[in-house]
């Protein structure tokens, strides 16, 4: 059995190297309104259409030396770092919920990585761009819910009547508290504390996730969000009201919730306990 788990953890792997390369596609098409179908991917320095054999995760890159096989200009790293987090990520997932049922592990698994994997796409678009696309956001929202609904176990439920109940609430408890903190940020600034798609993006991990771990991935993200943030200032030397993109750590603090989350609530039960 553990050498058919680690099985799966490679396979997992490789298909997300695979849909790594997707993702780089969305990242740069979605903010510029293109179809992510069409065209194939090309040079955006000579318009070279990459073949398949020259479009292989990660080993196109090292075998092309990062460089373009039409006119040899730059490849960004960003594209095979791309599809080495999203391979890293497939395998954390599955590799996280193996203690499952075969069929729970298996779905479980593919809803997170498909959720994450957006999170993942929304996260860079944020870091490039600074917005949220809605459909990461409204439409992440929407899908959290349809998804809790139509397989009510993702959040331990039988019923898909309380399975739509709870990630509905969910949502709207996470939308409403990062809500009221941009507002009470932006009185006390005097300014814009956080973009309104950071909000909007809590309501898809409220229901996804929940509103316990969506409210500890805000805990995690600020956290995450203060030391990096402190640091990107220092070695950048930019202002202390530059505008840093807040979707990549809530999206980090997701993660945190779902790998870290039972063990940060059993070490915070010990101190509800009344003698």
């Amino acid at each position: 059995m553990a050498d058919f788990n680690v099985l799966m953890y490679w396979i997992a792997f490789l298909y997300g190297l695979m849909f790594g390369s997707f993702f780089n596609v969305c990242i740069f098409r979605i903010p510029k309104g293109l179809s992510i179908v069409s065209p194939k991917s090309h040079c955006l320095q000579c318009g070279f259409t990459i073949p398949w054999f020259l479009n292989v995760p990660i080993l196109s890159y090292l075998f092309l030396h990062g460089k373009c096989a039409g006119c040899k200009s730059r490849i960004s790293w960003v594209y095979p770092g791309v599809e080495l987090l999203t391979g890293l990520l497939a395998f954390a997932i599955f590799w996280h919920f193996s203690s499952l049922d075969f069929w729970d592990w298996m779905i479980r698994s593919v809803i997170y990585f498909v959720f994450f994997g957006s999170l993942l796409i929304a996260s860079f678009i944020d870091l490039r761009y600074l917005i949220i696309p809605d459909r990461f956001t409204i439409g992440g929202t929407f899908t959290g819910v349809l998804i809790s609904t139509i397989y009510p176990a993702l959040h331990a439920f039988g019923t898909w009547q309380e399975g739509f109940v709870y990630s509905s609430v969910s949502a709207f408890i996470c939308y409403a508290v990062l809500g009221s903190i941009r507002i009470l940020g932006s009185y006390a600034y005097g300014r814009e504390a956080m973009g309104y798609g950071d909000v909007k993006l809590m309501g898809a991990l409220g229901a996804f996730l929940g509103w316990k771990l969506g409210l500890l991935s805000v805990f995690f993200a600020a956290v995450l969000g203060s030391v990096f943030g402190i640091a990107q200032m220092l070695i950048s030397k930019k202002h202390l009201r530059t505008e840093i993109p807040f979707g990549p750590y809530l999206a980090l603090g997701a993660l945190s919730s779902i790998f870290f989350g039972k063990y940060v609530f059993l070490w915070y039960s010990q101190f509800l306990i009344f003698y």
